[in-house]
């Protein structure tokens, strides 16, 4: 029987450095990366939600059922590396336009997600030059249709956006449904009804 080949002390070291050094590189590239979310199920007071994707989000933020304000709350506290806010069913009703910002998706429950407001120009803006917008299953009603200019969706201005998608939306009661300066737009399975405009897309 042949003797084990011996492995040097200097081998040894040399082995474990290197093991080391590949935890070390995997361990920063996930916190580079951020913890993405994988498909889940998750329960909270609001209900359970089942299917949460790797979506260009770094966490998932849940709205408090019926609280208008907490959406925008969520909004703002969203890191950079992005953010999937759910809004369950219920009618949220607004007094103040819904700002959004970088790598965020606003996701409702379908028509029995409710955003209601009742003034301004526009219902749902974004900061200038925001990337990667994105808004799906809920129903808008803006409640003005005569007011020149009141959009239910307003991602325009001087600066442009980059990817917006826009799926499963139903808007009602605006003088223009959808009103976007932007490349990259996509839009599914969405309908108005009773607006003076549906689409408006332009780019500087």
């Amino acid at each position: 029987m042949k003797d084990e080949p011996k492995v040097s002390k200097a081998n040894k070291n040399t082995r474990y450095f290197l093991w080391t050094l590949v935890g070390i590189i995997i361990f920063a590239g996930i916190a580079w990366a951020g913890t993405i979310i994988t498909d889940t199920t998750v329960t909270t007071d609001s209900g359970t939600y089942t299917n949460i994707t790797a979506d260009r989000i770094n966490e998932v933020l849940y709205v408090d059922a019926g609280n208008a304000d907490d959406i925008q709350v969520k909004i703002d506290m969203c890191p950079s590396l992005g953010c999937k806010i759910i809004i369950p069913s219920g009618t949220y009703e607004f007094t103040d336009r819904i700002t959004m910002a970088d790598n965020i998706h606003l996701e409702g429950a379908g028509e029995s997600t409710i955003l209601n407001f009742d003034s301004g120009t526009e219902y749902i803006t974004a900061e200038p030059s925001t990337n990667y917008l994105k808004i799906s299953n809920l129903r808008i009603n803006a409640n003005n249709v005569s007011t020149s200019l009141y959009r239910a969706i307003n991602f325009s201005g001087a600066n442009i956006h980059n990817e917006v998608h826009l799926n499963n939306l139903h808007i009602f009661e605006a003088r223009r449904a959808i009103n976007i300066n932007a490349t990259n737009i996509y839009i599914k399975d969405s309908f108005f009804d009773d607006v003076a405009d549906g689409i408006w897309i332009s780019k500087n």
